[in-house]
């Protein structure tokens, strides 16, 4: 999408950008060089990683072929 995402509702599997919701049935967090977790609750639900290394993109590829 490359912009800001205002809201992310997790339940709804719904994303709020500028004036708009968009639906996704996967949300990948791009949020820079260091990993950062959103302060959404459960943060430690599975399928949620960090990804700075390769054996971190391994992992979520793994994930998503699932």
């Amino acid at each position: 999408i490359d912009c800001k995402v205002k809201c992310v509702i997790p339940e709804k599997h719904k994303i709020l950008v500028e004036n708009r919701c968009i639906r996704y049935d996967k949300l990948l967090v791009a949020s820079g060089s260091l990993p950062k977790f959103p302060h959404i609750a459960p943060i430690n639900l599975q399928g949620v990683s960090a990804l700075s290394t390769l054996e971190d993109a391994e992992k979520i590829k793994l994930i998503i072929e699932k």
